[in-house]
């Protein structure tokens, strides 16, 4: 028929951070579908001093994804990004102008978007279209085992994987 029986409003599924100089050996190994490093909510911050791109994925294919419908704003303001969207993965790339840098971030996905049938971006994942999608995270270079701070225990973390290729038992 004409009508369509989609009322499900499109969602963000996850968040993935990567970097064009990571490996493809590196990505695999944080088993994340190739994408990168899954972020979610409660995750100590990112140790990585190279992460130049964000990954969005979307629950189903959306409409009116860029600039400045994608934003994010770290401790000292916005950041310059380029938004590419990809219809195919439903997948929406942050390119950042510069690695991310020690600071506080907040990635935001708002509420105009819409799905093919008209249904209305929930950004709060409240089950119903509306509301803005922020997602708060945290960078800081060096900080092995995530716990906010950068020190010895970080040093033993990576001294295991000193001589290691990604993805062998002994990398982490």
């Amino acid at each position: 028929g004409l009508f369509s029986s989609d009322v499900r409003p499109p969602a963000v599924e996850a968040v993935f951070a990567t970097s064009t100089t990571w490996s493809s050996a590196l990505i695999a190994s944080m088993g994340a579908n190739g994408v990168g490093q899954l972020l979610e909510a409660g995750d100590g911050p990112l140790p990585w001093d190279d992460v130049d791109r964000l990954v969005v994925q979307f629950s189903e294919g959306v409409f009116g994804v860029g600039n400045p419908t994608v934003e994010l704003r770290s401790s000292l303001g916005l950041v310059a990004t380029n938004v590419v969207y990809d219809p195919l993965s439903f997948r929406a790339i942050v390119e950042l102008s510069e690695p991310l840098a020690l600071s506080k971030y907040r990635l935001a996905v708002a509420d105009s978007l819409v799905d093919l049938e008209g249904n209305t971006f929930d950004g709060d994942a409240n089950g119903a279209g509306g509301g803005i999608f922020n997602f708060r995270f945290d960078v800081v270079p060096g900080d092995a085992n995530r716990d906010g701070r950068v020190n010895g225990s970080d040093l033993t973390n990576f001294s295991g994987s000193f001589n290691q290729s990604a993805g062998s038992a002994n990398f982490e």
